[in-house]
């Protein structure tokens, strides 16, 4: 399992992260309180501060989720697009281009 972590904000308690494990990568914003349930109810009644060492046990329990959750087939790789989402549409030949375009009319001239 490879985990990068792309940003980390200790104040806010998010993290964006990036997974990597048997070809499979996953990459998304974490809330690292919401982890593990009811952490933060916890963490309220108890008066504690949800730091960067809470934060980084958290991300722990989440590459550990995560990776078990790939290993299972649970998370899998988008199948790539075969279209592009946007196909311009054809020029128009010169033939179209004439059958449209009006005559001159030598009077208007």
């Amino acid at each position: 399992m490879i985990r990068t972590i792309i940003s980390h904000d200790i104040d806010a308690g998010t993290a964006r992260i990036r997974f990597e494990h048997n070809g499979v990568t996953v990459e998304d914003d974490y809330v690292l309180i919401n982890v593990v349930p009811s952490t933060k109810y916890v963490f309220e009644q108890m008066g504690l501060v949800f730091d960067e060492s809470y934060q980084q046990l958290a991300i722990e329990r989440l590459t550990t989720s995560i990776e078990g959750q790939i290993e299972s087939g649970g998370i899998k790789n988008a199948p790539p697009v075969e279209a592009p989402l946007y196909e311009a549409p054809p020029e128009p030949t010169e033939t179209e281009v004439a059958e449209t375009t009006p005559e001159s009319d030598p009077e208007t001239a």
